[in-house]
């Protein structure tokens, strides 16, 4: 069949199409903003909803509540600003600028690395260059504290539309609810419902364990930090920043506080490498303390989620979306989740232990499998040894041990090699062993 011509309809279409992928392509970036913005909205919103829901209960109107609920969250912020703003900006201010004044310490310390290790002089550049290419880079940080200025005033007025935002969602969220699972079609609505209802649970325990956490780690990370300095009769710098890194790396699980761990480590090494040792084993103490005791009474076994499987997850929305999305991705990989087990895994049938099982077995973690008799062969003739046990019932249970008083191991099943020919019966009921042998032909 020779092809149709191409017509006027179709180069309209394929024009039609590539400017929309073309404008897709273009404001990519801002929607994608713009949705991990009202996913930020979203979090918020179920982590205050249990608190406005108890004071509704109470008999509070729901509308006051929410403001009220919001008032107060900014109040503590705007206090925690009071308190701990002024000292960071001087600690970071003494931070960029303690980096140029310690540049010759930090070249002779490099110098001695060298000498120390001479197979790293021919992978490292040399030191005076290094400092050369460092100066500048030092400027360049000090000459963007305008355009920093200006991206703290979006910061702050992105944080009060936040707010604003929240207020309006917590406050009238049954509207919002109702169209969301009007979305799903009838045969859907009900896994929509539990699935909304268990990721509204996931995102409250995430947001309310991340932040009791972030404050226990930055606490335990400040005090060991102080302790450190006063072991080696100097204060440890920058303990408040480092502290804070601390406390919002946490937002990042598995890579955030590995990450923020380094600043601190290098400022240590760079005074004595004895001490930079002591603060890499203080993280690392952390980091255990965290993980083997923190972590299971803050937040237990609420999201259930894989180590691997949070990890991936982080470094694909931090490449594609930075910051936000590093932070945003382990509420996304509870919802991605949730809407798996009630979308396909529970509808499926699927039993999760029968899986967990063969998935042990797998790994050999569990016991050994069952494996069929006729599968056990050494060549052409059986092999005993590698038969699994028989796990026979007992004999007033088993239909085959019926007959009289047999042994344990008495079967009702005779091999084919040892069974007796089959007989076959006439009309009068003999059978072939009855009748006589034909005579012989002569």
């Amino acid at each position: 069949m020779p092809p149709l011509p191409l017509t006027y309809r179709d180069l309209q279409r394929a024009i039609f199409l590539g400017a929309g992928l073309f404008v897709l392509w273009h404001l990519a970036e801002p929607l994608t903003t713009l949705l991990l913005f009202f996913l930020l909205v979203f979090i918020l919103s179920a982590a205050l909803n249990p608190a406005v829901a108890r004071l509704e209960r109470r008999g509070l109107p729901r509308v006051g509540s929410a403001v009220g609920i919001a008032l107060l969250f900014l109040l503590l912020l705007c206090l925690l600003g009071v308190l701990v703003f002024p000292p960071l900006v001087d600690e970071v201010g003494k931070f960029v600028s303690g980096l140029d004044a310690r540049k010759g310490a930090l070249q002779e310390y490099y110098q001695n690395l060298l000498q120390r290790y001479p197979r790293l002089a021919a992978q490292l550049p040399d030191p005076g260059e290094a400092m050369k290419n460092l100066t500048p880079t030092l400027g360049r940080l000090v000459g963007q504290v305008g355009r920093y200025t200006a991206n703290l005033v979006v910061g702050v007025a992105s944080l009060f539309l936040l707010l604003v935002l929240v207020i309006y969602t917590v406050a009238h969220p049954a509207p919002l609810v109702a169209g969301l699972l009007g979305a799903a079609p009838e045969e859907y609505r009900d896994r929509a419902e539990r699935a909304l209802r268990r990721s509204l649970i996931q995102l409250q325990n995430w947001a309310f364990g991340s932040l009791l956490l972030g404050l226990i780690v930055g606490v335990m990370t400040a005090l060991g930090l102080w302790l450190l300095g006063l072991a080696t009769g100097r204060p440890f710098p920058y303990l408040l920043l480092f502290s804070l890194i601390a406390g919002i790396g946490e937002l990042i699980p598995n890579l955030g506080p590995i990450l923020s761990a380094v600043p601190p480590a290098l400022i240590a090494f760079s005074l004595d490498p004895l001490l930079g040792l002591w603060v890499v084993l203080l993280f690392i103490l952390i980091q255990q303390l965290e993980n083997n005791l923190i972590v299971p009474m803050v937040m237990g076994q609420s999201l259930n989620l894989h180590p691997l499987s949070v990890t991936f997850m982080v470094l694909v929305m931090g490449s594609l979306f930075g910051l936000l999305g590093a932070i945003l991705a382990v509420p996304v990989c509870a919802i991605l989740k949730v809407c798996w087990e009630e979308f396909y895994l529970i509808p499926s049938g699927v039993n999760v232990e029968e899986l967990q099982e063969a998935a042990e077995r797998i790994v050999g973690a569990g016991p050994r499998p069952t494996t069929p008799r006729s599968a056990v062969r050494s060549g052409s003739v059986w092999d005993p040894e590698a038969l699994p046990e028989l796990d026979l019932p007992p004999a007033d249970q088993s239909p085959g041990l019926a007959r009289g008083n047999p042994g344990p191991m008495e079967l009702d099943v005779v091999p084919a090699a040892m069974a007796e020919p089959e007989t076959d019966r006439n009309s009068s009921g003999e059978t072939n062993r009855d009748r006589p042998d034909p005579p012989a032909s002569g």
